[in-house]
Parts: structure tokens; C-alpha cells; sequence
């Protein structure tokens, strides 16, 4: 019997896919707006630190097993390679380009989570191995952006890799702690914190630094600039990550069963936004509305993507291995054959047909998550 669902970890994964979307489509809009870039710079600061954290922590048990691996092909690799050539395919009906790419070493925009998720999984038992690692993980992901790495996102796999690696050696009740009041109060003034640091986010760093894919001579500074920036960014992201943590709800809510759908909208949304973004759909707004439509339009494609029909109509690019093995798995029920020579009137009297319920020969399907 596998253990109950946490609503705490789906809360979180929900909230944090959400803002995932909402900052993408937050992205192609186009018109000024210095509010909404203030508002993206302090996502971007937060979101994604928080949501690899929490993926390090569900990530703990991954490893070399035949299993674990044959899991890590079909739920990360298989939907990588599709979704990959489906944004191609779409940016090349909309534009009409090619790609200078080279579409599968270097992940076409989102799609670097998943290449990067691989990559860690396959290193944690080595990550895990001693708690040495989490500040060597900070060492790592400091010296790095030394050097241009333009293969499987590995900038982004070095330099965000000390929130996974905290994710991995984190304790339950470690977590715990963050439900206390003291810490939820704390939570509250380290976004305050965020959002007065992302103010000017330009004098001291810049809207490219939080993407952590350029190296420093890429974001025009020298070595030792570099490190004192990108240390003041993980421990700032570091502190927002665990504020959010701190902050989302511990008991079941409305969102809370979405949450265990957060790979289907993570990976749903980005052939929504693509589109969105191709078609110019929010071009032509201001700015002010441009701001609260984006926030709508995101929350509610998160919210939508994560609906059992979106899911299940997804379900053949998510996973279709998956989709495979429950097609084969649906019982067949074949038409009653009488025995031979019997029926109600005799030996030899005529077969009455069977009888046929509403719902025709077929058994219903079992219900899929």
C-alpha cells in the first residue's frame, strides 16, 4: 500500500507551477512596464529555487536500479524528446524558421528542466553520499558561469544545483519547522526583503543573472564581480524559496489534488504560451491590462491544465508509455457464446440473443488518475 499523498508537498507544487506559468506568459508581453518587470524579476528570484527544492526533497530515493531508471527514461527522457520537437514544429509553423539549435543537446526554452532533472537524478546517490556536498554544490554553482556550457543546459544544472542538492539531504522535520508561526512570520518579511532587493535589480545584477544560463564574461563582469553577485542571489533566492515554503498551506485546499498533476501543466503550458506568443494575442494590450491579464491567463491555464480531462487528454504526450500499458490493459469483453444444443425450449428449440445492457457489449473503462 503506498503511503498517502502529502498535501502540504502538492499545495507547494501547485502554487509553484503556477507561478512557473504566470512568469512565462508574464515574458511575452511586450509592452513597457516597470511594475511587471519588477513583478517578474522577484518571481524569477523565488519560483524556481523553491520548486527545486521541493524537487530534490521527492527526488531523494532516485537510483541506479533498473527500475529507477526505466522510470527516468519514460517520464522524463520520452516526454523531453516530444515536447521538444512539438515547440520546434510549432515555432516553425508560426515563423516559418528552422533551428540553429541543435534541438535536442541544447533544450529548446523550458524544456532545460527537464534535460537538467535527468542529469541530477542520475547524480544522486553521489549527491547524496555526505552532507559535504551541499556546500560544495555552492562552490560549484559559484565558479561554473567561469565557463561557456552550452550542452543539456548545463549551466543551469551547475549553477541551480545547490537547491536540489539542499532538497536531497533536507529532513521531514526540518520542513516541519517551516509550519511554525515564527517561521511563517519571518517568511513574510524575507519576501519583503525580495521585493525591496528586485527593486533596482539592474544597479547590482540584472534580469539575466536570474536565469543562470550565461557565463560571467557573457554577462559583461570578471571573475570576482561575478562570484559576490551570484553569492548575493543564491542566498537571496535561498531565503525567498524557503519564505514560500513557509508561507503555503499545510491542509487540503481546492488546488490541492492539481498539485499531483504539476509535470502535465509544466509541460502542457509551454505549447499554450508558445502559442499565445506567436499568435500575439496580448500584444496589442496596455500595460496595466496586459499585467492582469497575463496573471489571469496563466492562472488559469495552470489551473486548467491540471483538470482530469486535460490530463487525460495530454496523457498520450506526458507519458505515453503510460498511455500505452493502460490501452493494452483494458479488459476485452467478448460476446457470450451459448452452449451448444441448449435452450430454454429444448434441445433443439432456437438460442435467445444475450442480453444487451444500455452501455453496449463493452465493460467500462477503469477510471485513470
Amino acid at each position: 500500500m503506498s503511503a498517502p499523498r502529502d498535501p502540504w508537498l502538492d499545495n507547494v507544487k501547485m502554487l509553484l507551477v503556477t507561478s512557473v506559468v504566470v512568469g512565462h506568459v508574464l515574458a511575452v508581453l511586450t509592452v513597457p512596464d516597470p511594475f511587471r518587470d519588477h513583478l517578474y524579476d522577484a518571481l524569477y528570484v523565488v519560483h524556481m529555487p523553491a520548486f527545486l527544492l521541493v524537487t530534490g526533497y521527492l527526488s531523494r530515493r532516485a537510483g541506479w536500479s533498473r527500475r529507477h531508471l526505466g522510470a527516468l527514461l519514460r517520464t522524463m527522457v520520452v516526454p523531453y524528446v516530444v515536447f521538444s520537437l512539438l515547440l520546434w514544429g510549432l515555432r516553425h509553423a508560426h515563423t516559418g524558421e528552422g533551428t540553429e539549435e541543435r534541438l535536442l543537446l541544447e533544450p529548446f526554452w523550458a524544456m532545460w528542466f527537464l534535460a537538467a532533472l535527468v542529469v541530477w537524478r542520475l547524480a544522486t546517490p553521489v549527491l547524496r553520499a555526505h552532507p559535504l556536498v551541499v556546500p560544495a554544490s555552492v562552490v560549484v554553482a559559484l565558479t561554473a558561469p567561469a565557463w561557456s556550457l552550452d550542452v543539456l543546459a548545463l549551466e543551469r544544472v551547475l549553477q541551480f544545483l545547490p537547491f536540489f542538492v539542499v532538497g536531497l539531504h533536507a529532513r521531514r522535520e526540518w520542513l516541519e519547522r517551516l509550519h511554525q508561526p515564527l517561521a511563517r512570520v519571518l517568511g513574510v518579511l524575507a519576501l519583503l526583503g525580495v521585493w525591496a532587493a528586485t527593486a533596482h535589480l539592474d544597479r547590482w545584477a540584472g534580469t539575466d543573472w536570474l536565469f543562470n544560463d550565461h557565463a560571467y564574461a557573457e554577462l559583461g563582469v570578471d571573475f570576482s564581480a561575478g562570484v559576490a553577485t551570484r553569492a548575493a542571489l543564491l542566498a537571496l533566492s535561498a531565503a525567498g524559496a524557503l519564505a514560500v515554503l513557509a508561507l503555503v498551506p499545510t491542509g487540503e485546499r481546492w488546488f490541492t489534488a492539481l498539485g499531483a498533476r504539476s509535470m502535465t501543466v509544466y509541460l502542457g503550458h509551454t505549447l499554450v504560451v508558445q502559442a499565445v506568443q506567436y499568435d500575439g494575442l496580448l500584444a496589442d494590450l496596455d500595460a496595466a491590462p496586459a499585467l492582469l491579464a497575463g496573471v489571469v491567463l496563466g492562472t488559469a491555464v495552470a489551473v486548467g491544465l491540471a483538470t482530469p480531462p486535460a490530463v487525460r487528454a495530454l496523457r498520450w504526450l506526458v507519458d505515453p508509455v503510460a498511455a500505452v500499458r493502460e490501452l493494452r490493459a483494458r479488459p476485452q469483453v467478448l460476446p457470450a457464446v451459448p452452449a451448444k444444443g441448449v435452450s430454454p425450449t429444448g434441445p433443439t428449440g432456437p438460442t435467445p440473443a444475450a442480453p444487451r445492457s444500455a452501455a453496449g457489449d463493452r465493460a467500462p473503462e477503469p477510471a485513470r488518475a
